[in-house]
């Protein structure tokens, strides 16, 4: 690290996510981030976003967030430019920061020299930027041409000829994005996904709410699961506002994270049952969904998305709960472990599906993330290499595939199921004692007031507003089912956040779906799509 401090602009941030900032020059952002990644080992590309600057001297920061898998080291690497400046393209570095840049320039204005920047979230034609300060929400949208295909530069001839529109009708896509696809012989030649039907503007509405009003739109980005957004976005706050979580509530966030994985893990490996019509596999894991859900509802009050607030967890384990989990473990453990020996077994299911591959330099280059990296054979995962919790007190292991297939992915899923039952285990085994929360905090004493019906109202809206965040920016992540899930967070010194850059997936997974289905078998494209575990409510928000 001392010849990288030597070379670059660089300095260590003050919290322990093993995050260093680099200021970079937009001149020389192509070679400096060559240096990175060829030198350095930073070959990883995790996130690309924008932040509006006003009263700088600046318009606009640019954050690159890159990762050294062998060190466990993650870099942001900020530029500052003017809406004047066109930005060279790092898509010739990273092939995966293509959607990244696309999206900077659709929301921001923020030009790249020397690349197509195709409409990717907004109507084609748009010239509004939606995230800009000067831009209100409710303020209407005006698009040349409606959402469409936009693909017609590819074949100008006959710009339809081969192309299938795919109705994207499976749960996890929720008829929010289309597949294109061009078939040759009965293999896919070509394709292309539309997205930007289910824009909810997630990360616009949060410059006009404060911190505390926030929750509920950050919760509802992963629909897929019961509980890990919500725990990145209590963590970036908590860890803003300098609030100690105590040991107990700690071990009961990890319970819940874990029945959460298990449950999202079990609804893609049964979506992949469903493309090939395996009814008698699939009813099995939705009665092992319901009773993860039955046993986080008993606890939660909630079915989907938890009661949990800042500062803690608002009640004990109740001694019928933990007993549940005694006598569903077991059987979750020996129902999983018959489950991967059958699959492996199925002619049929094996075959179909290890029919693709993709190796570890391919999933880097694409950044790919969560148990579809791991099935490449690429060791990472954010509870080993950047611990939180009790993580680094817990004995489990990370499983991984051999040749990134869709029959690896799935194995990944099902070994994951088995690790996150030992976890649960040992966590309810070496529970903590002690508090729930930390009432040591004004914040969290008050919340917790307002949970008990014994408080006053102007006194917690007046803490509130007295709330204020320092003006850098912090990213927290956890490793939630389907990779890691981050939020960037920005502050201004009021009580609202500048600039909040929710981080999940999905969005990288579809992306490298796009060019990876490419050579497969048309027929087989649904079940290759659902062993990604992509959620499309992550992608367009």
């Amino acid at each position: 690290m001392k010849n990288l401090e030597e070379k670059l602009n660089l300095h260590r941030g003050g919290n322990d996510t093993g995050e260093i900032f680099v200021e970079g020059d937009p001149n020389s952002i192509n070679s400096e981030l060559n240096l990175l990644k060829n030198q350095f080992g930073f070959c990883y590309f995790l996130d690309m976003y924008a932040a509006e600057c006003p009263g700088d001297d600046f318009d606009f920061k640019i954050y690159y967030y890159i990762l050294n898998l062998d060190e466990n080291i993650r870099i942001r690497y900020t530029v500052s430019i003017s809406s004047k400046f066109s930005m060279p393209s790092v898509t010739s570095i990273w092939k995966c920061s293509d959607w990244y840049e696309r999206e900077i320039h659709e929301m921001y204005g923020v030009y790249f020299v020397n690349r197509n920047l195709d409409r990717l979230l907004l109507p084609a034609g748009c010239s509004e930027k939606p995230m800009l300060n000067s831009f209100r929400m409710g303020q209407e949208i005006e698009a040349t041409t409606p959402f469409g295909p936009y693909f017609t530069k590819r074949n100008q001839k006959d710009p339809l000829k081969n192309w299938t529109k795919i109705s994207t009708w499976t749960k996890s896509t929720h008829l929010s994005f289309k597949l294109w696809l061009q078939s040759d012989e009965g293999k896919v030649s070509d394709s292309i996904v539309e997205v930007g039907f289910l824009h909810r503007g997630v990360e616009k509405l949060c410059q006009n709410l404060n911190l505390f009003q926030l929750s509920p739109y950050i919760q509802r980005v992963n629909s897929h699961s019961l509980f890990c957004g919500e725990l990145s976005w209590l963590m970036a706050i908590e860890q803003r506002l300098q609030i100690k979580i105590p040991p107990k509530a700690m071990a009961i966030r990890m319970l819940l994270a874990e029945f959460s994985r298990i449950w999202e893990h079990f609804y893609f490996v049964e979506q992949v049952c469903l493309k090939l019509k395996m009814d008698k596999d699939i009813r099995e894991f939705q009665f092992y969904k319901e009773y993860i859900t039955e046993l986080f509802e008993n606890y939660t009050g909630r079915r989907q998305y938890s009661n949990v607030f800042i500062g803690g967890v608002p009640s004990e384990l109740q001694a019928g709960w933990i007993t549940s989990c005694y006598d569903f473990l077991p059987k979750l453990e020996i129902f999983t472990s018959k489950k991967i020996r059958e699959l492996s077994k199925d002619y049929f299911f094996s075959e179909i599906l290890r029919s693709d591959s993709i190796d570890g330099n391919t999933a880097l280059e694409l950044s790919l993330t969560g148990p579809t990296l791991r099935g490449c054979g690429i060791n990472f995962d954010i509870r080993k290499s950047f611990p939180y919790y009790h993580y680094e007190s817990v004995d489990f292991e990370i499983p991984l595939g051999k040749h990134g297939s869709s029959f690896d992915r799935v194995l990944v899923r099902l070994e994951e199921v088995r690790q996150s039952t030992s976890i649960i285990l040992q966590l309810l085994d070496n529970l903590p004692t002690g508090n729930l929360l930390d009432e040591g905090h004004e914040i969290v004493s008050l919340f917790k007031a307002q949970d008990d019906g014994n408080f006053n109202a102007l006194d917690l809206m007046n803490l509130i507003d007295g709330v204020k965040i320092s003006k850098d920016v912090s990213y927290s992540s956890i490793e939630a089912g389907s990779g890691e899930w981050g939020i960037h967070l920005h502050g201004d010194g009021s009580n609202k956040a500048s600039r909040l850059r929710i981080s999940p997936p999905s969005f990288s997974l579809l992306q490298a779906f796009q060019s990876l289905v490419i050579g497969r078998e048309v027929s087989e494209y649904g079940a290759f799509l659902e062993s990604f575990g992509i959620n499309s409510s992550e992608v367009d928000r």
